[in-house]
């Protein structure tokens, strides 16, 4: 009768941590098709789970790979306008564009890596490398912009940031 219990203890674990990860992935989704695109092509896509090293600091993340004809510098004017009108503020970088946005659903953050040459990309990322299909394409395109799109929950967000 114990080992049943605990069988059904470790279910209903498991069943809980997949419907949070949907429900993050669902709300990164959402997110996503809020946004507008200048004239690109969705060419990759790659998720992942973060976490820091006590495990207080759990998200997940979506990385977008677009290719556009546009130039380096309008990419980065449409976002910028984009974003800033739309509920996000910008923390000040000096490599990449960060933004941020907290709503009832938690905090999002949304960084916009844009490079002007295809052969600039490094194919070794933080989590993941890019397939070589991906950065031969990549030379088709003038510009080539990654969006990192991440979640935290209200609760991990206060469990992480808590002094």
């Amino acid at each position: 009768m114990k080992l049943a219990y605990k069988i059904l203890g470790l279910v209903s674990s498991l069943l809980l941590a997949t419907v949070a990860c949907v429900s993050s992935e669902s709300l990164i989704d959402t997110e996503y098709e809020t946004l507008k695109h200048p004239a690109s092509t969705l060419k990759y896509e790659y998720s992942f789970t973060t976490s820091s090293a006590t495990g207080k600091c759990v998200g997940n993340a979506i990385d977008r790979w677009y290719g556009t004809k546009e130039e380096h510098g309008n990419v980065l004017e449409f976002f910028e306008q984009q974003l800033s009108g739309n509920g996000w503020e910008i923390w000040p970088e000096d490599v990449v564009q960060i933004w941020r946005k907290e709503d009832k659903d938690g905090i999002f953050t949304l960084s916009l890596y844009v490079f002007a040459n295809g052969e600039e990309i490094d194919p070794n990322r933080a989590y993941y490398t890019l397939p070589d299909s991906i950065l031969f394409q990549a030379t088709d395109y003038q510009t080539v912009y990654v969006i990192t799109l991440s979640h935290m929950s209200s609760a991990d967000a206060t469990r992480c940031f808590r002094p």
